[in-house]
């Protein structure tokens, strides 16, 4: 068998942009040739952290091919060795992506326990069919309006510092560009279009849309943002801000045609967070004073009580509030304990493959790496997801090569599991 070296080198790097990061890294422990010459030629580990990026939280378009260059911050670079390359960044950093709140599941409203499918009609308003893990564009598609429901992000806002991908506007070249930071809070905005559903009618109250941040445990119907203790919203018919069901003036009424972003702000050294509004990419300021809640996991939700048609964005595409991105990439800096005890890429240890790129040519090396599961195309309820060309298929992994299967098709869930 001819050795490795002797495929052309662009080959190589080919095969393994197709491969899994732990077997990349297993293929660099037995070439060295692959390690010192392939991998810092070709950007694979760049292309590796745009597919797992991509399989566990939103796409990056045009990151992949260089149109949309894909930028490590400076604050997250000071956190590497200085003599550390790109292609060791990205391998790192791979290896440290997980999921963050990227879409709007609207699954968990509809089947909602104890409510009707009929008076939780929140469907995907995209023009063109995306799948159930896509849906960023979605409104009430009932036609009773009077009744409240909440649509949460697929995952919620963790509270350590994580791996996170913005896309900017570079202001020199205005050109986009997708920004990788280290950060520890989260952000999100929504951006309102009115929408006209002529079979609607509302049999009380008036249109209300709320965003805000709510609980695991917070109902999903007859309720909206900041109505019980786990949850904190800023409503749109009347400017307030809620809490435990007590509301005061907060900022300007918003609806149709107003982007309004949510966040929570992590103070990660003294185990503080706080919750953050802004209304047209303008903060809302609070007399000086910040709003704390509860350092926990918060899922990011918006409340429907119209049929207005709502967009969700979690950084796929540049914030109106733009400031928020250096807030929360500045937040690695002096915090390098943190990180190292947060962040999955410290337990890769530095004798791994890809570290022979920059190792002496006699010094022998063992491969040492210890990871999480990084399967990919499983969603957090073990399932895989796959698409015929026509339906989206959710099936058990246990059961991938069965015959046990669960459909999605036009919206609908043909044998629905059961979400705890």
């Amino acid at each position: 068998m001819a050795p490795i070296h002797a495929l052309d080198d662009e080959l190589v790097a080919q095969l393994l942009a197709f491969a899994a990061p732990r077997d990349v890294e297993a293929f660099t422990c037995a070439s060295k040739f692959t390690a010192r010459v392939v991998l810092p030629r070709f950007p694979v580990w760049k292309a590796l952290f745009c597919h797992r990026w991509e399989t566990l939280n939103f796409r990056l378009p045009g990151a992949r091919n260089g149109t949309v260059p894909l930028v490590v911050s400076e604050q997250l670079r000071q956190l590497f060795p200085s003599n550390i390359s790109e292609s060791r960044m990205y391998q790192l950093l791979a290896h440290a992506i997980t999921p963050l709140p990227s879409y709007a599941d609207i699954q968990q409203t509809k089947q909602y326990r104890g409510s009707l499918a009929l008076e939780q009609n929140v469907a995907s308003l995209h023009m063109h069919p995306v799948k159930p893990s896509e849906v960023t564009t979605f409104g009430f598609d009932g036609d009773i309006l009077g009744d409240d429901r909440c649509v949460r992000s697929n995952v919620p806002f963790p509270t350590t510092f994580h791996v996170a991908v913005f896309k900017r506007k570079n202001p020199q070249s205005n050109a986009f560009e997708y920004h990788v930071g280290v950060v520890s809070s989260g952000y999100f905005e929504i951006s309102i279009s009115k929408r006209i559903k002529p079979s609607a009618r509302r049999v009380h109250g008036e249109d209300v849309t709320s965003v805000g941040l709510v609980t695991s445990l917070f109902p999903l119907v007859d309720r909206q943002p900041g109505w019980d203790f786990r949850s904190y919203g800023y409503h749109g018919d009347d400017g307030q801000m809620f809490h435990s069901n007590k509301g005061r003036q907060f900022g300007p009424a918003f609806g149709a045609n107003d982007t309004i972003g949510c966040g929570v702000r992590r103070n990660v050294r003294d185990g503080r967070s706080f919750v953050m509004f802004t209304n047209n990419g303008e903060l809302i300021e609070n007399d000086g004073n910040d709003v704390e809640c509860v350092h926990e996991q918060w899922y990011p939700a918006v409340g429907l009580d119209s049929s207005d048609t709502i967009h969700v964005n979690f950084g796929q595409e540049p914030f109106a509030y733009d400031s928020i991105v250096d807030e929360m990439l500045d937040e690695c800096v002096g915090k390098v304990d943190f990180v190292q005890k947060q962040l999955q890429w410290y337990v890769i240890h530095d004798s791994d493959g890809e570290s022979l790129s920059s190792g002496s040519e006699g010094s022998e090396m063992a491969c040492s790496v210890s990871l999480v599961d990084e399967s990919d195309g499983y969603d957090e309820y073990g399932l895989v997801e796959d698409y015929d060309g026509t339906e989206w298929r959710q099936y058990a992994a246990s059961d991938a090569n069965s015959d046990t299967e669960v459909w999605w098709s036009e919206g609908e869930w043909s044998d629905e599991p059961v979400f705890e």
